[in-house]
Formats: C-alpha cells, sequence, structure tokens
C-alpha cells in the first residue's frame, strides 16, 4: 500500500512541476519537487518504509538534475576582464550618442 502512495506522490510531482513549466517557472517547479520529495523520504524514514524509499530519491535526483541545467542568468559585468570592460564602455557610449535626439530641419522665419 506503501508503495502506492508513494508512486502517486512521484506523479504529483511530475504534473505540479509540468504546470509550473507551463506558466514559466522552471526554478519554482524544480525547487517544490526537490522539497517534496526530500519530505517524502524523511517520512519514509521515520515510518520505516525502506522498500519505498528508492521512489523519493530517484524523484529527488531527478529534479536536482533539472535545477542544474536550467538556464541561469548572463554573467554579471562586473566579472568581465578589463579588455571586455572598455569593449562595452565603448559600446554602450556609441549606442548612448546613436539615440540622442537629432534637430528636427525647420523652415527659416520669415521676416514679415
Amino acid at each position: 500500500m506503501s508503495i502506492i502512495i508513494a508512486t502517486f506522490s512521484l506523479v504529483a510531482l511530475l504534473l505540479v512541476q509540468f504546470l509550473c513549466y507551463l506558466c514559466g517557472w522552471h526554478a519554482t517547479g524544480h525547487v517544490l519537487g526537490m522539497a517534496s520529495c526530500a519530505g517524502q523520504i524523511v517520512l519514509d524514514l521515520l515510518d520505516g518504509a525502506w522498500y519505498v524509499l528508492p521512489i523519493p530519491v530517484l524523484g529527488f535526483v531527478v529534479f536536482y538534475c533539472l535545477y542544474r541545467r536550467r538556464p541561469r542568468r548572463k554573467r554579471a559585468p562586473r566579472a568581465y576582464g578589463l579588455k571586455s570592460r572598455e569593449r562595452i564602455a565603448a559600446l554602450v557610449r556609441k549606442v548612448r550618442e546613436a539615440i540622442k535626439p537629432r534637430p528636427v530641419l525647420r523652415p527659416v522665419p520669415q521676416r514679415g
């Protein structure tokens, strides 16, 4: 009976993660999955259900691997070397100059 509950909880976790993917919350789904699997592992250890333990452990490993493979933010500019910082500064300077408003051509006012 306990193996059915553990399998059902793993299927529920996969469903939660799928819903998080649909919402665009990739890391949230992974963290929720890892937390739920860790909770199930603790409950199985306290209950003495050693034969069910591989199911949440497998789920934890899967969610951890997915969490490590998630897309991450780009590195912070402070992590770049001096040459790269100079190149980025030059590029930013050019872009800022390019977006400055240009004077609009207007007709010369007529004296009358």
